[in-house]
């Protein structure tokens, strides 16, 4: 074979090379293409952005407290003569819890009245007696039978007796009186009406005025708990607050009574007050829902589909060309996952919420 043939066939081995190697770098190129367009049309989820009612809640926990606490002990030492009533039962205002022994009492109450009795007859004799000689001498100084000094003598002890007996009558019915009070202190009665919670004393115990009862009023409880500085300006008193009893798998309606402007360990203090039905004890803990805002009719979104950059938030809208645009927007009240949408997008606009975290500006979506 020549050199020229040779070299002719040379030039058609490298063409082919040629041709081959462009070949294999087109399919490679549509490969590329295809694995891009794959990658750009990122699956997502969305929901539309819609109008509905919407309330925000603030959740905390607290202690039931008694908004009263009576400790109603006996007023005088000695025996408790009889005693009524055990813990956990209910007492009316006025009820007779306990009566002490009044043996002691009786003794020195008719050893005293029997001695200011005596003390009042003889200044009642004195004063009749004097009563009568000053009327006597009154009527012989006027016909001129005895001096003048002779009748003041007699007027100023008949005024004397008269003294002493009105002193000794107000002595006697201010001494009965007072053993009348007396007395009471050994009845002891409740203050209120209410439910025992603890007790002290026993029949035929000697008791001192450390021993008796304590009494929590009936209706209204209290729940002590606290709430973050982020809520401090949106609570206040008279807002309604749905209470969850745990203990009695319960739901009860209250309200809130004082909240504290002092914070205590980072939080403020919050009372909250609930009617007693009998069934809610002192101790147990509430679960407390304090309705803090509500609004109607406006645009809303899963708080899901927000993304946080610093101060500001953002979501993903799906665009009639079915890509993605970032929007900025603002946000209101919160209730159960949702919040409100005051400013950036209206109602029915498509919002990704599920595969927004791998989205730029423009990437075309396929909507799951």
């Amino acid at each position: 074979m020549n050199k020229k043939i040779i070299a002719i066939a040379g030039i058609a081995v490298i063409g082919a090379g040629l041709y081959m190697g462009s070949a294999s770098l087109d399919r490679n190129t549509v490969s590329a293409e295809d694995t891009l367009s794959q990658r750009v049309a990122l699956p997502v989820e969305v929901v539309n952005a819609n109008s509905q009612n919407i309330e925000e809640k603030l959740y905390t926990i607290g202690s039931i407290e008694p908004e009263a606490l009576y400790n109603v002990n006996a007023k005088s030492s000695g025996k408790a003569e009889s005693v009524y009533f055990e813990v956990g039962d209910r007492v009316k205002k006025d009820d007779v819890l306990f009566q002490m022994d009044t043996d002691a009492f009786d003794i020195n109450k008719n050893a005293t009245l029997t001695q200011r009795s005596n003390a009042l007859e003889t200044a009642k004799l004195n004063y009749n007696q004097a009563k009568d000689t000053f009327e006597d001498q009154k009527i012989l100084y006027e016909k001129g039978l005895i001096s003048r000094i002779e009748f003041e003598n007699s007027q100023k002890t008949f005024e004397t007796a008269e003294i002493n007996y009105n002193n000794a009558r107000t002595d006697y019915q201010s001494q009965v009186s007072s053993f009348g009070d007396q007395l009471e202190n050994y009845v002891v009665k409740s203050p209120v009406d209410g439910l025992i919670i603890a007790k002290s004393i026993s029949k035929d115990q000697y008791a001192s005025t450390q021993n008796g009862f304590t009494i929590i009023q009936e209706g209204n409880l209290k729940i002590s708990s606290s709430i973050t500085s982020k809520y401090i300006h949106k609570v206040s008193a008279g807002q309604k607050v749905d209470i969850y009893v745990n203990t009695l798998d319960k739901t009860y309606e209250g309200k809130i009574a004082s909240v504290s402007y002092v914070a205590q360990n980072g939080s403020y203090p919050i009372e909250v007050e609930i009617e007693s039905d009998g069934l809610i004890l002192p101790g147990m803990y509430a679960e407390l829902e304090i309705h803090v805002d509500s609004k109607e009719g406006v645009t809303t979104l899963p708080q899901d589909a927000i993304i946080k950059q610093g101060e500001d938030s953002y979501v993903y809208v799906v665009g009639e060309d079915n890509k993605a645009y970032k929007k900025l927007i603002t946000t209101g009240i919160k209730e159960d996952g949702m919040i409100e949408v005051t400013g950036g997008i209206k109602d029915d606009v498509v919002v990704v919420t599920t595969g927004k975290e791998y989205l730029d500006e423009g990437v075309e979506v396929a909507v799951k």
